[in-house]
């Protein structure tokens, strides 16, 4: 988020932590027999506990949405709700209608029918590309089919909070393992039916990748536990379009 939106939050009364996953940004990675989704509730309870937190709200967006699920499942405090920011839903939900306009996100739906070792191949691939052209001409080419998103993402303040995230994930010199981001290719159902809090899925109507009957039916497999949160002129990227209104609904997550 950039300093506007950081300053949406403080007016909202909400502090957001971001809890890097075991592996990312410079962090060790899961230790060995570890589930890395085990080890990021390690993570995010000694931050939690260190704090003396009582109670919070889950987040996460696009790739990440399993982890903010488990997290709601397992943390040690209370947590009030999950809010996923226009997630990558279970394959089973999206598949039929995955859209083509973000040319890495359709490849990697596309190679995860196949094969693991083929999206791992992708995601290397991908960082080998940014790292070659720019951050800058790698987001104006996926985003070009969705000129609202295209257009904030490239406004200076959201570039450069996009510059600090893809550098966190693929360029500080380390050895990646693409464990956490196959994480959203598997059927984690089971995590959803294991959670407790209620789960708000912000999404926008415009999105071509992430279509509104994909979120419907989602919605409809756990209509006790999911509810939709879709915002009017939006599309995939809603916390930097509509920030405003993504705040709004953080923190009518935490209060109900």
């Amino acid at each position: 988020f950039n300093a506007k939106t950081e300053l949406l939050l403080k007016q909202a009364g909400l502090c957001m932590l971001s809890i890097a996953r075991p592996g990312v940004g410079g962090t060790d990675p899961a230790p060995k027999g570890m589930a890395i989704e085990d080890c990021a509730v390690e993570d995010a309870n000694a931050v939690v506990q260190l704090l003396q937190a009582e109670e919070c709200i889950t987040f996460s967006s696009g790739l990440t949405a399993p982890f903010a699920i488990y997290l709601g499942a397992n943390l040690s405090i209370d947590v009030r709700s999950v809010v996923l920011n226009t997630p990558l839903v279970p394959p089973a939900f999206f598949r039929s209608d995955q859209g083509e306009t973000i040319p890495i996100m359709f490849a990697l739906m596309r190679a995860e029918r196949f094969s693991p070792r083929l999206v791992r191949f992708l995601l290397r691939s991908a960082e080998a590309h940014i790292k070659r052209i720019g951050i800058k001409r790698f987001i104006a080419s996926q985003f070009a089919k969705i000129p609202s998103d295209r257009d904030a993402a490239l406004r200076p303040e959201n570039l450069r909070e996009l510059e600090n995230s893809v550098n966190a994930q693929y360029i500080l010199g380390r050895q990646r393992d693409e464990t956490d981001m196959l994480i959203v290719m598997r059927d984690w159902t089971p995590w959803i039916q294991g959670c407790d809090a209620p789960i708000s899925i912000v999404h926008g109507p415009e999105n071509p990748v992430m279509s509104p009957r994909v979120y419907g039916r989602f919605q409809e497999k756990f209509p006790n536990s999911v509810r939709l949160a879709p915002i009017q002129g939006a599309a995939a990227a809603p916390g930097m379009t509509h920030a405003a209104e993504l705040v709004q609904i953080m923190s009518d997550a935490f209060d109900a």
